[in-house]
């Protein structure tokens, strides 16, 4: 076990998500401890980010400053403290604490390298990472385990119980801005809650191919669905079409298009900007009662270089199923080179009656 005790020395960490400014919210004892022991929560996704970060900058990694590296937990941490703002506007001194966000943020990331799987999994298990002794609430100094952030919760209750109404609150937002229509419907529905200003500026950072986006991404989240087995630094795009025939005759189907009928055969080819050579991996995901009874739910992945009866084939773009359950199904498209998923798809619905 690290010693983090022994690097009690009082300095702050740029790596912090709130390095920039002065903040009372700062570590009150070992604030180096406490940066090395929030760098240990997000190493993998860290290590990813800032080798991307040198590959665009055509530079070495060890010349790459560290402020310029952003993981995930950091923007969810960052995104959590100014739904918590704007919340709060009115009651400033009775807020939940930016300490008490962070810490219990890093425990609950599991460096997921998606922004919008860490948000949700990190609101999610957050509450789990609050202990009670003897009584009190207890959100532990992970360098001290003696000194307690939450101490003042029982002294000012209502300290607490804004921290569990706001973390129920954020939930719930996040989960009815997620069940909109698409990117911009979810940047709208966000809006009151983290700011336009801050939206919009997300919002730039989002290209249209993924705006297929169009049903809650806690739909998407069934536990036979496997999670990508590569790091993902997107830096390219795949865009899907695709075919359904029936008795022979082929007609042009969209994502999340109306409910097919059983016993089509579907024919999906992705198209990408990213350059040879790549590996291709197709996962497929079926929901409902009938994929479950038929043991059929899937959710792996499959190489590109494979058809579904196991031969051989080239390219990889071009994925062949067939509709069978009644339900809500997807495939999604992955472009590996390197080790890293440089692009992936998004998920595209198709709806079986």
């Amino acid at each position: 076990m690290n010693d983090w005790s022994e690097q009690a020395i009082a300095i702050t960490d740029n790596t912090l998500p709130n390095y920039d400014r002065l903040d009372d919210d700062w570590p009150r004892s070992n604030p180096q401890g406490y940066a090395e022991w929030f760098k240990t929560c997000m190493e993998s996704q860290f290590e990813v980010q800032l080798k991307s970060l040198a590959e665009s900058l055509k530079t070495n990694i060890e010349d790459v400053p560290v402020y310029r590296v952003k993981t995930p937990l950091q923007r969810a941490i960052q995104i959590l403290k100014r739904h918590r703002d704007i919340m709060f506007i009115e009651d400033q001194e009775n807020k939940p604490i930016s300490i008490i966000i962070t810490t219990l943020a890093a425990h609950a990331y599991n460096n997921e390298a998606d922004i919008f799987d860490a948000l949700l999994n990190i609101v999610q298990r957050m509450p789990n990472y609050i202990e009670t002794r003897n009584g009190i609430s207890w959100v532990s100094n992970p360098v001290n385990p003696l000194e307690n952030f939450a101490d003042k919760w029982q002294e000012y209750p209502k300290r607490e119980q804004n921290f569990r109404f706001w973390l129920q609150q954020v939930c719930s937002d996040l989960n009815i801005a997620l069940k909109s229509e698409n990117i911009k419907a979810i940047g709208e529905a966000l809006k009151p809650h983290l700011g336009e200003k801050a939206v919009n500026k997300a919002l730039e950072q989002f290209p249209q191919q993924i705006s297929n986006k169009s049903r809650s991404l806690i739909q998407f989240n069934v536990p036979h669905r496997q999670s990508p087995m590569w790091p993902i630094i997107p830096i390219g795009w795949i865009n899907i079409t695709a075919q359904a025939f029936q008795n022979g005759f082929p007609c042009q189907i969209h994502n999340d298009s109306e409910p097919l009928p059983k016993h089509c055969s579907l024919r999906f080819e992705a198209t990408t900007n990213i350059l040879q050579p790549y590996k291709v991996y197709w996962q497929v995901v079926n929901t409902g009662y009938e994929a479950r009874v038929a043991n059929s739910l899937r959710g792996e992945f499959y190489s590109g270089d494979i058809d579904n009866n196991g031969i051989l084939i080239k390219g990889g773009r071009v994925r062949k199923e067939s509709t069978l359950y009644t339900g809500m199904h997807w495939v999604e498209c992955f472009i590996i080179k390197d080790g890293l998923c440089v692009a992936r798809s998004g998920e595209f619905v198709v709806n079986i009656q």
